[in-house]
């Protein structure tokens, strides 16, 4: 962390079991709301993400790298960017209806054209939250996929998202996935970070 901002973060996918089946890294350095990443899946050893090459963006997925026009990359908004997006524009969405955004789609090689909304207030667990809907654009966001994402209302930290993933289920679609946060972020420690990034990856089956 750089006082509030993250630096990088590190994250592992586990099955039912604890084996870790999927990794991603995360890194905030370049950019806090389209943030380089990387995710590689063992159960297809899929490998998806967004990658800088000097002022250049590529969206990559499989085989296929797509470089991003300088007109998306300045309004980009990538991954777990959309939280620091939020975040730093928290003020303006108490007062502004929408706000549209350029979303990165890596296994789609473009990005979407996109608006997040705030959506009232709310409680989990006892904790009071503000929640936000991102989804595509007037009357087609009735047919889109949304994404909800509930933040504590007193330190705007993420406590639940609930919709669609990176991820994929058995049958190759998005894994639609509800992940809860009930501790409040922390930094991990120079050893703790080298053995989760050095994890071996396993197979399992998800999405049954």
């Amino acid at each position: 962390m750089a006082g509030d901002a993250p630096m990088e973060r590190l994250v592992l996918y586990r099955c039912g079991d604890g084996r870790a089946f999927a990794r991603k890294h995360v890194d905030y350095r370049l950019s806090r709301t389209a943030p380089s990443h990387a995710l590689v899946d063992a159960r297809s050893d899929h490998r998806e993400g967004l990658e800088r090459d000097g002022d250049r963006v590529f969206l990559y997925s499989a085989a296929r790298r797509v470089a991003l026009s300088a007109a998306d990359g300045a309004a980009l908004v990538a991954d777990a960017g959309f939280d620091e997006f939020l975040r730093l524009h928290w003020g303006r969405l108490q007062d502004t209806p929408r706000l549209p955004m350029r979303f990165a789609a890596p296994t789609m090689g473009r990005t979407l054209s996109l608006e997040v909304r705030q959506g009232g207030e709310a409680r989990i667990d006892g904790v009071a939250v503000t929640r936000y809907r991102l989804s595509l654009p007037g009357v087609l966001s009735r047919i889109g996929p949304a994404i909800t994402a509930s933040y504590r209302s007193d330190s705007r930290e993420l406590r639940r998202y609930e919709g669609p993933s990176n991820l994929r289920a058995d049958d190759g679609r998005p894994l639609p996935v509800v992940i809860d946060f009930p501790q409040r972020p922390r930094s991990a420690g120079e050893d703790r970070w080298a053995i989760l990034a050095a994890a071996p990856l396993a197979s399992c089956a998800l999405g049954r």
